[in-house]
């Protein structure tokens, strides 16, 4: 009879950075994937006669998709604010709660 201990696994990287480059990878990922639909539906309302000017000047089908960008960039700095906040915030209240 034999005896085999387990082995621990072994971490190559902290949990939060992976877990940060994970939310960076998949924001990068949804924001490329939202600016590539955001600018085909641009093109497809276009090719159907709607009109995107703005006082007079042309919308560029080219400048839907960095912005839609950003607006996924702006979200993940939005996220990574509220988880902030909350970890500063949760354990207050908890020490408030048992005190």
């Amino acid at each position: 009879m034999s005896v085999t201990t387990p082995t621990p696994p072994t971490v190559t990287e902290p949990y939060a950075v992976r877990r940060a480059s994970s939310l960076r990878r998949t924001t990068v990922v949804a924001g490329l994937v939202a600016a590539a639909f955001a600018t085909a539906v641009a093109a497809a309302v276009h090719v159907a006669d709607v009109s995107f000017e703005v006082d007079g000047e042309m919308i560029p089908l080219a400048g839907f998709a960095p912005t839609t960008f950003l607006g996924a960039v702006i979200e993940l700095t939005l996220v990574a604010l509220h988880v902030l906040a909350a970890a500063i915030v949760v354990p207050a209240l908890v020490r408030h709660a048992h005190d």
